[in-house]
C-alpha cells in the first residue's frame, strides 16, 4: 500500500470509492434510504474537487487502485475517511489516520475531531478517540445519527 496526496485526477475514483463504501458498509447501521441519499451526496464533483484543493487530502493505493481516502482541514477536523469495502480490516484507515494526525501535529494542533458514523465508531474508539456528543444531522432532508469524537494529540 502506498499513501500519497490526492490530485484532481483522482476525483472520479474518490467519488466511486466513497459511494460504494457507504452503500455496502454503512448499510449495517443505516437504512437503505439513508445510505442512498448519503452516497449520492458524495457525488458532487465540484464539492469534492474543492476538498481536494483546500484540505490535506490523501489516498491509499494498492493493487493499482484506490483503496482508501482521508482528509483533514487546517483546524484538525477530519472530513473524510473511507476504506474500500473489499479492503476493510487491512489497516488502510489506520495508516491514513496516522498521516492525518501527523499533519495535525505539524500544524501544532492539540487535538483532532471527527463527525463519526455509527459504523466507524469502533475504529475511532480503538484509535483513542473519545465521544464528545451524540448528534443528529440532516442531509438532504434525511436525519442521521452520528458522533462528534475527539483525540488529544
Amino acid at each position: 500500500m502506498y499513501i500519497r496526496k490526492a490530485t484532481q485526477r483522482d476525483l472520479g475514483a474518490i467519488i466511486s470509492l466513497c459511494q460504494e463504501t457507504i452503500l455496502k458498509v454503512n448499510i449495517k447501521d443505516y437504512s437503505a434510504e439513508q445510505v442512498k441519499i448519503w452516497s449520492e451526496s458524495t457525488g458532487d464533483e465540484q464539492k469534492m474537487a474543492n476538498r481536494i484543493g483546500k484540505q490535506f487530502f490523501f489516498v491509499a493505493e494498492g493493487d493499482n487502485e484506490l483503496i482508501g481516502v482521508a482528509s483533514i482541514d487546517m483546524k484538525g477536523c477530519i472530513d473524510l475517511m473511507y476504506t474500500a469495502c473489499h479492503h476493510q480490516g487491512e489497516s488502510v484507515a489506520t495508516q491514513l489516520l496516522e498521516k492525518l494526525i501527523g499533519i495535525a501535529k505539524k500544524l501544532a494542533l492539540k487535538s483532532v475531531t471527527a463527525d463519526v458514523s455509527l459504523t466507524a465508531k469502533g475504529f475511532f474508539e480503538k484509535n483513542e478517540f473519545k465521544i464528545l456528543q451524540e448528534q443528529e444531522v440532516k442531509l438532504n432532508g434525511m436525519t442521521y445519527r452520528n458522533l462528534k469524537m475527539e483525540k488529544l494529540i
